[in-house]
């Protein structure tokens, strides 16, 4: 005999039909239903297939590989946004904590007496030339760069950040020169330096 979900579809070639006992299918009894009330259609067969024997690879497998492919996609479309959002905040949390080592190294940091004025020192900083290595040099002769201890753009909000915590000078501030804009050697001549601006 032959069933389909506990209905008789056929008899064997040797069947009288007289003495077929058709097995009730699961879902035709009173634990499915109940079942089915509690948890729904979908919990209550996948309960009762794994009670008959088939194991949560057979029954959902065909479903976890569609939904690791889908993931798959969603992860390789969205990888380099994800990367690159990863970064920014990266960037900015240390543009952060260099302010900050900048602030207690100066004295501006906020304590019981109050953040200290900071004597400037009249030079250009260099963290506006693209600073590199350790210790930090710079590599440009030109402005290229912001300071995260004075002014800079938060790599992950794009708002503005006004720090004020660096004791060199920068664009804007009284004491900065032009010439600083293209040339960080740019020196003014001094007593015994002759009339002519003295390059390093």
């Amino acid at each position: 005999m032959n069933y389909d979900n506990g209905v008789l579809i056929g008899h064997a070639k040797n069947c009288k039909g007289i003495c077929c006992n058709a097995e009730t299918h699961y879902s035709e009894t009173s634990d499915f239903k109940k079942t089915l009330a509690m948890f729904g259609p979908q919990a209550a067969h996948d309960y009762f297939r794994m009670k008959s024997g088939e194991s949560l690879w057979e029954i959902s497998g065909h479903e976890m590989i569609a939904l690791e492919q889908r993931l798959e996609v969603e992860y390789v479309a969205s990888k380099a946004q994800h990367d690159a959002a990863l970064a920014a905040a990266a960037a900015a949390a240390d543009c952060r904590s260099k302010a900050e080592r900048v602030a207690i190294r100066n004295g501006a940091a906020c304590n019981r007496h109050g953040a200290k004025a900071i004597q400037k020192r009249a030079e250009p900083c260099k963290f506006l030339y693209n600073c590199q290595g350790t210790p930090a040099r710079p590599t440009t002769l030109g402005v290229t760069t912001e300071c995260w201890s004075h002014e800079y753009t938060d790599p992950k909000t794009g708002a503005f950040v006004a720090k004020h915590v660096c004791d060199r000078l920068h664009p804007g501030e009284a004491g900065w020169l032009p010439e600083w804009n293209t040339d960080r050697r740019f020196k003014v001549a001094g007593r015994f330096d002759g009339l002519a601006p003295k390059r390093r």
